[in-house]
């Protein structure tokens, strides 16, 4: 019986300044030693010194401590920045990564080459077979957000649900009180006739009243 092949991943981190956020680039070391140590060459030339406002990268490639396949795999689930998750890769590396470093070129100008090639996410270009299954994080998203509109169509129904009641409330006790005062004065009033009449007698004043305090406000 054939033993599996186990990999491992050397971890390129990088730091962004901007983003102020740090993410996990793992990449598989079993085929692309040549092209990793050749990486780490390179960085090796720069030397890292940023100051607060600045737009750049800081490269670190950790090669002497791998992590197994397990691992990169459960880290490129951490949700931990808000930015970019950390990637893993498990393609064949481009062995020659050249930033255009010149050796005139200072600190500052290194940095920013290799920003320009390397930053957000650039060693893709570089490496191929990124393990990634998208329907982890939209699934994740979507529940979240799913949460979210069920726990609004939830608040929005209570809300209308007491508004509703409230309004029943009020149209009950007006409804009682309207009958109440009508009944009351059906008693106070003897021999009427025609209650039309009556009702015609009773809303007269009240129009004019009316009126009469419209005028007011518009003086």
């Amino acid at each position: 019986m054939t033993e599996e092949k186990k990999f491992t991943y050397a971890i390129l981190q990088e730091t962004n300044c901007a983003e102020n956020e740090s993410w996990y680039y793992f990449l598989r070391y079993q085929g692309n030693e040549v092209a990793i140590e050749n990486l780490q060459k390179e960085l090796y030339k720069i030397d890292f010194q940023v100051s607060e406002g600045d737009d750049y990268s800081i490269f670190e490639l950790e090669t002497n401590y791998l992590v197994s396949e397990q691992t990169a795999k459960e880290m490129i689930h951490v949700d931990l920045n808000s930015f970019s998750f950390h990637r893993k890769f498990d393609g064949k590396m481009n062995p020659k990564i050249s930033f255009g470093i010149k050796p005139k070129d200072k600190q500052e100008k290194k940095m920013e080459k290799i920003t320009m090639v390397l930053g957000y996410g650039g060693i893709e270009k570089f490496i191929d077979g990124e393990d990634f299954d998208g329907t982890d994080h939209a699934n994740y998203n979507g529940q979240s957000e799913s949460s979210e509109e069920s726990s609004d169509d939830s608040e929005d129904t209570e809300s209308s649900d007491e508004s509703s009641n409230d309004t029943g409330n009020s149209s009950d006790e007006s409804e009682n009180t309207n009958s109440s005062e009508e009944s009351d004065t059906e008693k106070n009033i003897p021999d009427v006739p025609d209650i039309r009449e009556q009702n015609e007698t009773i809303n007269l004043p009240m129009k004019s009243s009316q009126q009469s305090l419209t005028v007011i406000k518009e003086n």
